[in-house]
């Protein structure tokens, strides 16, 4: 199997197939599924491709990781799981965000644009399928509660930061540090700005419009207005906007 670029997310799977899959790999056999012909294509490149990225197989066989998840009984596979998600940075580093804020409930288009600034994700629509699958993993691991969008209502993910808390053991899982730009007012952070990637400077609202600040390299800043309020074709068109702002030339 062709290794997984970084950036893209898990997609299509939740986890009792990412559990089946991994628990067969494990055995050298073929999840029964599988077997029968009850899974897409698609669902299978899913899976495979979610134990790869979470650590649980490589190269096809199962890690230690990935051999804990198979041998585990239920409650210590949601611990296993929990580590997982912790350690992967597109969902780890979103954690740390939310947990800095004491944000616990978000829209999942606010995840899939967070996800756009950061560098996280192949595309929207596998931003968009990620979001589903990480709140899928995560409600099966005791750190929140997946709600799928019905009548109007958004779909969205209300995480328990203080499970998140204690999944990150007793260091206290602090919001991420984000450098300054050259020149920009306040004290830069201690911790050395990672020059692959945009850093985002948190948010600041001035009643009608919050505004985003980016870090670049060279000390250059990109700065978005957005209104408080947006109805969700004028979010859509502003991620296809964004995503064809960062791609690659």
């Amino acid at each position: 199997m062709v290794a997984p670029a970084p950036a893209l997310l898990p997609y299509r799977t939740d986890a009792s197939d990412l559990i089946e899959w991994v628990a067969a790999q494990a055995r050298g056999a073929i999840p029964a599924r599988v077997r029968k012909g009850h899974v897409s294509s698609k669902a299978r490149e899913g899976v495979s491709l979610t134990a790869a990225l979470l650590g649980f197989t490589a190269g096809g066989e199962p890690t230690p990781r990935g051999s804990e998840l198979a041998l585990a009984d239920e409650p210590r596979r949601g611990g296993v799981i929990r580590e997982a998600l912790l350690s992967f940075p597109p969902y780890g580093d979103l954690l740390r965000e939310l947990r800095g804020r004491r944000q616990s409930r978000v829209e999942a288009e606010w995840v899939e644009a967070w996800w756009a600034t950061h560098g996280y994700g192949g595309s929207q629509s596998n931003r968009r399928e990620g979001v589903a699958v990480l709140g899928r993993l995560a409600e099966h691991a005791g750190l929140a509660r997946y709600i799928q969008g019905r009548r109007g209502f958004p779909t969205r993910i209300e995480w328990d930061l203080s499970a998140v808390e204690a999944a990150a053991g007793p260091a206290p899982l602090a919001s991420a540090a984000v450098a300054e730009p050259a020149g920009a007012a306040g004290e830069a952070s201690a911790e050395p700005r990672d020059p692959t990637r945009p850093q985002r400077i948190p948010e600041v609202s001035t009643g009608e419009v919050n505004r985003v600040r980016i870090a670049l390299e060279g000390g250059r800043t990109a700065r978005l207005d957005v209104p408080m309020r947006l109805s969700p074709p004028e979010k859509r068109r502003l991620l296809e906007l964004l995503d064809l702002l960062i791609a690659d030339g």
